[in-house]
């Protein structure tokens, strides 16, 4: 059974707001043949996000995601990842492709 998790770091969210996404990433992980074990989705602010880029990854940079897969090494095995997700970067994104957050948001979930 697939576990979908959405948490937050320092920035207000509504995280019922996202429950309807689980549904819609268990079906495109099926489309894909890619089972879930356990995805976690936090979300953060820019900031956090950027610290966490320069702790793990050494990169300088603002990002809208980092995913961190917690697999095995084998790509078939069922998706275990964590995925921290800027949502001051999602906004900033959105605006400047000029598509709603929520469309964007999915993007970036479902990368």
């Amino acid at each position: 059974m697939s576990q979908i998790n959405f948490f937050k770091e320092d920035i207000k969210l509504d995280l019922r707001m996202l429950q309807g996404y689980k549904k819609w990433i268990e079906k495109i992980a099926v489309q894909y043949n890619q089972p879930i074990g356990v995805i976690n989705y936090v979300f953060c602010s820019d900031e956090f996000l950027y610290n966490i880029n320069m702790e793990y990854l050494d990169h300088d940079t603002y990002t809208d995601i980092i995913t961190f897969d917690l697999r095995e090494g084998q790509l078939n095995e069922t998706i275990e990842a964590d995925m921290f997700i800027s949502i001051e970067r999602i906004k900033e994104n959105s605006d400047k492709e000029a598509v709603p957050f929520k469309k964007e948001l999915a993007r970036v979930i479902i990368h």
